[in-house]
């Protein structure tokens, strides 16, 4: 990833939280930014791929509502991997873009796809909360930095993974056999 923050310029417009740090701090805030940004976005692809996978690989019961559903759900998370990577092209970083890179800094684990429905739906949850929690970091940080730019795509992010743990935790009645929900 390329650690070279493009130059910040103060001038009147300048949000007040920023305008308190010098150049060198500012520089350190899009550099933080941009690495969990590229965490997401790998947390993301993580989520997509698992999710792509529990669609291929689920059975039972349950079989044609979560089928539709994982595929709703990876193909949405297929575009906003390219809203992140564009993101941080923007604000002048490097995307990662390999397995071997997601997979080095994914807070995602890999899951395998041979699971009963219902676990599927529990590793899904816990996934798009963790996924969840990584954009909230990004949304803290850029808003530290005065990118309102990047923090309100993190927000998005957020929504959209808040969204799906909600439609999953649905399909469970909204009850499951553990709490989901991280300490």
């Amino acid at each position: 990833m390329e650690t070279t923050a493009k130059e910040i310029s103060t001038n009147d417009s300048t949000d007040a939280r920023v305008a308190k740090f010098d150049e060198q701090q500012r520089k350190a805030l899009y550099v933080a930014t941009a690495r969990k940004m590229a965490t997401g976005l790998a947390d993301i692809y993580s989520a997509m791929l698992t999710t792509q996978n529990y669609h291929w690989n689920v059975e039972g019961a349950w079989f044609k509502q979560l089928h539709e559903l994982f595929e709703e759900q990876y193909r949405a998370m297929f575009e906003s991997v390219d809203v992140v990577a564009e993101r941080l092209r923007a604000i002048g970083f490097y995307a990662p873009g390999t397995f071997s890179e997601f997979q080095k800094i994914s807070s995602v684990p890999e899951m395998q796809g041979t699971q009963d429905g219902e676990t599927m739906i529990l590793n899904l949850i816990r996934i798009h909360q963790s996924v969840a929690e990584t954009f909230k970091s990004v949304a803290e940080i850029a808003s530290h930095a005065g990118d309102i730019g990047t923090e309100d795509l993190a927000v998005a992010r957020v929504r959209e993974h808040q969204k799906f743990e909600w439609m999953l935790k649905s399909t469970l009645g909204g009850q499951s056999r553990m709490d989901t929900r991280p300490n």
